[in-house]
């Protein structure tokens, strides 16, 4: 049960990518009471697996291991997006996917790596990967110091988002005026 149904591909490929370009989102505004979360779509897939299939025919009156099949090595995601969401999940992820089995992990890195691609386009044609890592590393990491503040010192919080953008915004920009 290796390949994914069209639909959960499309869902997975969108999961990933989501989270993979999460690092230049903004930090939401904490000021006063929150605002209600208003959902704009939900839902929920199944990705990779294996079932094995005992053989006969289960009977609800007699039960046994006849006709019953065992699932096992998947994941099953439920997900909720919210109304204009930012492109956060990232922060969540990175924390959660050493604890994922081994498609999951090397879904998250070859996400990861792709997005570093993207960086390392923007740096220009003969920048390596190692700066490009660096500025994508920069920004999520201050993007996880800045919701990690953002409700107990909101100011904080931005001047920390402020900060991570400004410097890899002045490293991509020192390296495409050098090249």
């Amino acid at each position: 049960m290796d390949a994914l149904s069209p639909r959960n591909r499309s869902a997975t490929s969108l999961l990933v990518a989501t989270a993979m370009f999460a690092a230049t989102g903004a930090v939401a505004d904490q000021k006063g009471k929150p605002e209600p979360l208003l959902i704009q779509e939900q839902g929920s897939f199944a990705v990779g697996g294996a079932a094995v299939n005992t053989p006969g025919t289960y009977d609800n009156n007699k039960p046994s291991a006849e006709g019953q099949s065992f699932h096992g090595d998947h994941l099953y995601a439920f997900y909720q997006v919210p109304q204009n969401p930012k492109a956060l999940p990232i922060v969540m992820l990175a924390h959660d996917i050493r604890r994922m089995g081994d498609k999951a992990q090397a879904t998250f890195a070859k996400g990861l790596r792709s997005a570093i691609e993207e960086v390392r386009k923007h740096l220009g044609e003969d920048a390596d990967e190692g700066k490009a890592a660096a500025i994508y590393s920069q920004l999520v990491g201050g993007l996880i110091l800045a919701r990690a503040t953002a409700a107990s010192d909101p100011e904080f919080s931005e001047k920390l988002m402020e900060a991570a953008r400004e410097a890899a915004s002045q490293q991509i920009v020192g390296s495409s005026n050098s090249a």
